[in-house]
This record gives C-alpha cells, sequence and structure tokens, in this order.
C-alpha cells in the first residue's frame, strides 16, 4: 500500500446537492465534468435509522459490542475486523441495513438514469460498510439513529495508532467532553488509528486510487456510498477525492501504470496527488454519493472532535452487460450471506477466514446460514441479485 502524508487541513468541498427527481441530466453532467456528484435519496429521518440498523448489526456479531459503550469498541477483543474503516466481512454485504439503502427508489432511479436502462435492469453490488464511531457521542438507545453527547464518564480504549516502535497504548478519554483530545503518544505521525475510534488532528496518511486498472479508460463502473450521518463539520470523517483525476490516461502518462487488477495504487510522486489537490467532500445525511471508479480517492476518518462516520456503499451496473451463469454465482452469495468488491460482476468475493479477535467469521457466517437472507420475497430485492421475475418488480417498488 502506498500512503501519501495529508496536510492537517485537507480542504473541505461543499457540492451541488441534486434532485434525483428533477435533476437526471444535471446529475450526469456534474459526474461526467468532475467525476463525482452527490444526490439527495432519502431524508435524514430515514438514514439515521440505517445507522441504527448498522449498530443493530454489529450487536448481533454476539462479541460484546454495545452502541451505548464504548469501552465495549475495543478492536483487540470485539470490534470486528476492518481497513480504512471498511467492514468487508461477517455477511455484512447482505445485512438488512445495507440493503434497505440499496432499494430505496431514489437510489435504484439514480443508477437507472446514469446507465439508461430500466429499473429491473440492474443488478447490485454486495460490498459492505463502513464506520469509524466515536466515543464521545452514544447511540440513541431509543433507536431512532441519532448520535447525542454523553453524560460525563470517562473510558479507556485502544488506539492502536501507528507509531514508531510501538503498538498502540490505552488512552482514557472524557466521553463527554468534545473540546478534551486524548492524550497521544509524541511519536504518532499519523491520523488513522487500528480501531477508528479517536483521530488525531496531525497528518493523516492518505491512500489515494482508484478502482479501475489504468489500461480501461471508459467509464465501465459508478461507485457509490449512502450517508447515514452528516459530516458536515471540518473535524468529521469523509470521501477525499481529487476532481477531475478520472480523465487522466494514467497507461499513456504513466508508462509503468501496469496493473492487471482493477485496483490501481497512484505512485506516491505523482504531481496529480498531491494533498493540496485533494478535498473531502462534505453532504448531509440522506445523501448518496457517486464516483467514477477512474476518479483518483480514499477516505479519512474523523478528527477527535469529529462526528461517527457511517455509510453503506452501493454500486449497480446494467444486468444485460452479464452473464447468466454470473447470475447464477450472485444468486448463490447471496443465499449465502457473502460479501463482494464493489463491483456487481465480475464477482469478486471477500474472505471470510479472517479473524484477529474474539469476532469469529465461521461461527457469524453459521449462524447466518440458519436464517432467510434479508428480501427473499422481495421482487426488487430478487431483481437485484439477478433471479429471473424482474418484469413486475418496479410495480412494488413505486407503490410501497
Amino acid at each position: 500500500m502506498a500512503y501519501v502524508n495529508g496536510p492537517n487541513e485537507i480542504p473541505n468541498l461543499y457540492p451541488p446537492i441534486f434532485d434525483p427527481l428533477t435533476q437526471s441530466e444535471e446529475i450526469q453532467n456534474y459526474l461526467t465534468k468532475e467525476g463525482y456528484v452527490a444526490v439527495q435519496v432519502t431524508t435524514a429521518q430515514e438514514a439515521q435509522a440505517r445507522y441504527s440498523e448498522f449498530w443493530t448489526f454489529l450487536e448481533s456479531l454476539d462479541s460484546g459490542i454495545s452502541r451505548s459503550d464504548p469501552s465495549t469498541w475495543d478492536k483487540r477483543s470485539t470490534w470486528p475486523q476492518q481497513d480504512h474503516g471498511i467492514l468487508f466481512g461477517y455477511g455484512v454485504g447482505q445485512a438488512d441495513f445495507c440493503w434497505k439503502a440499496r432499494i430505496e427508489p431514489n437510489v435504484i432511479k439514480v443508477f437507472s438514469d446514469l446507465w439508461n436502462v430500466p429499473e429491473s435492469k440492474l443488478v447490485t453490488s454486495f460490498d459492505g460498510a463502513n464506520m469509524y464511531p466515536n466515543p464521545r457521542y452514544a447511540h440513541n438507545t431509543e433507536g431512532e439513529g441519532q448520535d447525542q453527547e454523553m453524560t460525563p464518564t470517562t473510558v479507556k480504549i485502544y488506539t492502536g495508532y501507528e507509531t514508531e516502535g510501538e503498538d498502540g497504548q490505552d488512552v482514557t478519554v472524557n466521553v463527554a467532553a468534545p473540546d478534551q483530545a486524548p492524550l497521544l503518544p509524541t511519536s504518532v505521525k499519523t491520523g488513522e488509528d487500528k480501531l477508528g475510534l479517536v483521530h488525531t488532528t496531525g497528518h493523516y496518511r492518505m491512500w489515494p486510487h482508484r478502482d479501475q486498472r489504468p489500461s480501461r479508460q471508459d467509464r465501465i463502473c459508478v461507485q457509490g456510498l449512502y450517508n447515514m450521518l452528516p459530516n458536515t463539520s471540518p473535524s468529521d470523517g469523509g470521501l477525499v477525492v481529487y476532481p477531475r483525476t478520472h480523465t487522466i490516461n494514467w497507461a499513456e502518462r504513466y508508462l509503468k501504470a501496469k496493473s492487471s487488477d482493477d485496483w490501481y495504487v497512484v505512485p506516491t510522486d505523482a504531481p496529480e496527488v498531491d494533498p493540496s489537490k485533494a478535498a473531502v467532500l462534505r453532504t448531509p445525511a440522506g445523501c448518496l454519493i457517486l464516483w467514477d471508479s477512474r476518479l483518483i480517492h480514499c477516505n479519512r476518518p474523523p478528527t477527535a472532535e469529529g462526528r461517527t462516520r457511517a455509510v453503506s456503499y452501493i454500486c449497480m451496473l446494467p444486468k444485460g452487460n452479464t452473464t447468466k451463469s454470473v447470475l447464477s454465482q450472485r444468486q448463490k452469495l447471496y443465499s449465502t450471506f457473502r460479501t463482494t468488491t464493489h463491483w456487481p460482476y465480475p464477482v469478486n468475493v471477500n474472505d471470510e477466514d479472517f479473524s484477529s479477535n474474539m469476532v469469529k467469521p465461521d461461527v457469524i457466517m453459521k449462524k447466518l446460514l440458519k436464517t432467510k437472507p434479508f428480501g427473499e420475497d422481495n421482487p426488487v430485492v430478487r431483481s437485484l441479485v439477478g433471479f429471473d421475475n424482474e418484469a413486475s418488480a418496479f410495480s412494488w417498488l413505486w407503490n410501497k
């Protein structure tokens, strides 16, 4: 993994927020020009409901996580393994909160308009979600999904900051004092901790990349994330983009830019990824951010003062561009609760054999196999999976 040291403050970018019902052409034009676009697809209240369900999923792992007790958010024991905040296993790709975001009418409409195909001719990704919980805020235990200030208390959490010669340490945090940052070791030089709970305002190691190999220059995939909580404060985490870099022909500009995978880490000395050219997208809850897979991007965690970051990932492609065998494979993955990368096809399944603590994926997957996947009788879900009943599916969607 190649990293670029980011500035103390990456510039904030508040993009225009488009309406999916009345601004389809504007959405297309902005995405084509800038490489990303923001669309308001649900209300903040609906987004907060997904956030509450995200916590329900985490608590269902039976590792001891409690949304109202930050002391249980410890990577050494209870918290599931993540990569840059991304949760990519444990059946998360088939979780209720992910599916409920996917089948939102406005989400499907945006992708339908984007690819100029009927809603029934789309298939969705089975990728996961991202959470950077901040222990200074407690999840509303009434289930309304809102971050709320906690009553004064002190907890010890494992930060796991990447330091020189250190593997992290316990830090005492007054979770009710948003103006009181934790005392971190002076050797800390980067901003991401291994758990994603508390972050320093110092330099953050960015990881600029594109999710389409350099030799593929056409727009063949558009990724998305659904914001469950607002990230409008400069202290909040968010998606980092390098606007208009989707137009760069990397294979031509950098002859060594060869990769057979749809994952290309940009050379750290490339002027195109100078941190001054990056920006953190600031959008409200209920917003769908789309970006061209050729766009250089990464994410960043919140600082110690920032709010919890919670998003689910959504990507849809035309069903007609794949094969019956791939659709059959997708049906099996859906039925067995598997999580994939953001590509609906070709299918790349995430491993479920990793475990760095007490959150055991094999136990979790065995438990899931005794249940039914979300929406197995829902025609919209079945259509987005790739079952062959799509003809009448979307009359249900728009009349629900």
